[in-house]
């Protein structure tokens, strides 16, 4: 996958990428056997060379880590869900890596400790159309549509 905002971007978490005009881009992982939901958003897709088909590690674009990132899934009846960072000490991932800088972080999740139900994302078949947003100190920002599908079918 490349993203023209950002050659030589590829996913780095099994997820999808899409774009934020002005910002970045962010990368989205559905894990279809639980239904939760990992976001990393990135100001860029890192050092290319020449000599390199991909770019090399992604620069986090970090926004306060007590934000909500919401995620708006217009073709299941507009149903939206709530990422928030897991912690406000280290925000680790699934693989225990921190993600957090001065009281910011790039990384966000659904459900986590939100006691929103995941059960509806749910499922190898599970497909749907999704927009990302989230606000900053330089406004709000909100990503084209684009079609989200479980990480294990790619």
């Amino acid at each position: 996958v490349m993203v023209d905002f950002a050659p030589g971007a590829t996913p780095c978490h099994h997820g999808i990428l899409n774009v934020f005009k002005g910002v970045g881009f962010c990368e989205l992982t559905l894990h279809g056997d639980a239904g939760d939901l990992e976001l990393r958003l990135y100001k860029s897709a890192g050092e290319r060379t020449a000599w390199l088909a991909s770019s090399g590690k992604p620069v986090p674009y970090d926004i306060p880590a007590e934000s909500v990132v919401r995620i708006t899934f217009p073709n299941h009846k507009g149903k939206t869900v709530e990422l928030r960072a897991r912690n406000l000490v280290e925000n680790e991932d699934e693989d225990g890596t921190p993600n957090m800088r001065d009281g910011n972080t790039n990384y966000f999740i659904f459900p986590g400790e939100s006691g929103q139900d995941p059960e509806w994302l749910k499922g190898l078949e599970w497909r749907g159309t999704v927009t990302v947003a989230f606000e900053d100190s330089t406004g709000t920002h909100e990503c084209d549509p684009f079609v989200l599908v479980p990480h294990e079918v790619l």
